[in-house]
């Protein structure tokens, strides 16, 4: 089963916003996502450039992730 991109996209970044406030948020992470249905893999690629962030996320269909980093 695959989720719609507005819910990957938020799972996604609510994912991203806990980890920003590690360190080392560029490069490349591993997805695994639990569904009702099943589950669903793919990969984000994240680039960070003073407080922009930038980057792809998906499987086969990849989508752009934008967003800043603070503190």
């Amino acid at each position: 089963m695959t989720a719609p991109r507005a819910v990957v996209s938020a799972i996604v970044l609510s994912a991203a916003s806990t980890v920003l406030a590690q360190a080392g948020v560029a490069g490349g992470w591993e997805l695994e996502m639990l569904w009702r249905g099943g589950k669903s893999t793919g990969s984000c690629t994240f680039m960070v450039e003073a407080e922009r962030l930038s980057g792809t996320c998906g499987g086969e269909d990849r989508f752009p992730i934008t967003g800043r980093v603070a503190g």
